[in-house]
């Protein structure tokens, strides 16, 4: 049973990431009133547990970790002490930043075309792009009927596909404010810059120029409005009145 276990562990982690990880334990953990160091020995040795706990603990272990690999996106995520010291040091929350850009983009599992009339399918993938034909292939997938909407992808592709450009996004956003300012930024700002990255990728987003001169200087009110004087605000809808409103709300900080 240990072993079964391990190996969904090992699956879930293929397709959802570390990250996923580190939360499954947490929560297996938690559930079992345990530490996680016991979690992730119970996986590494079994045999170090008696028989007797091995028995009743299995089931339990098994239903916690395989059916909570992840926090849904429609959850407010809930922060955990590690996130309490990025608060105070301004790193990226990552968890919170991945959840509003998937909430951004959305999810199809058919393509489709976007407000730009760009052939987009998952989370925002743009099957237009340089490599995009590779990407898909490599998920065992027939790239023309994807673009052409003969098949859909699955949920679990459709996530393999944003972790990659997720992570991207953000060396994109720091070299674009540039490393020497961007530890200096609040946490919910580099979380807005991580955002406009993803949906503009990095030749649209360096043209903001004037905005990224406004985050270098602090000067969070002409950031906000450099935001509204965009084509790009138009074209978002809710989601660009969303970010600009993160962004004001440190003008008076």
């Amino acid at each position: 049973m240990a072993k079964n276990l391990f190996d969904k562990l090992i699956n879930k982690a293929l397709i959802l990431g570390t990250f996923a990880v580190a939360v499954s334990v947490g929560k297996a953990a938690a559930s079992n009133n345990v530490s996680p160091i016991e979690v992730l020995k119970y996986f590494v040795n079994p045999h170090q547990t008696t028989r007797d706990n091995r028995q009743n603990n299995d089931s339990q272990l098994e239903k916690t970790i395989i059916n909570n690999p992840h926090t849904p996106s429609s959850e407010t995520p809930k922060e955990t002490p590690t996130q309490k010291i990025e608060a105070l040091d301004n790193s990226l929350d990552y968890r919170s930043t991945y959840v509003m850009v998937k909430r951004h983009e959305g999810l199809e599992l058919k393509a489709y075309d976007d407000s730009k009339g760009i052939r987009t399918v998952g989370i925002g993938f743009n099957l237009t792009r340089s490599g995009a034909r590779a990407r898909i292939e490599s998920l065992g997938l027939d790239y023309s009927k994807v673009y052409n909407k003969k098949v859909e992808i699955t949920v679990e592709q459709a996530e393999r596909l944003f972790v990659d450009d997720f992570d991207n996004s953000i060396k994109i956003a720091e070299n674009y404010v540039g490393s020497d300012k961007w530890g200096s930024l609040p946490r919910d700002v580099k979380g807005v810059v991580v955002d406009m990255s993803y949906n503009l990728g990095p030749t649209k987003l360096a043209g903001f120029k004037k905005f990224r001169e406004a985050l270098r200087t602090g000067d969070f009110k002409s950031a906000a409005d450099e935001m509204v004087d965009s084509e790009w605000y138009g074209q978002v809808g809710n989601r660009s009145k969303e970010l600009v409103g993160i962004v004001r709300g440190y003008s008076t900080r």
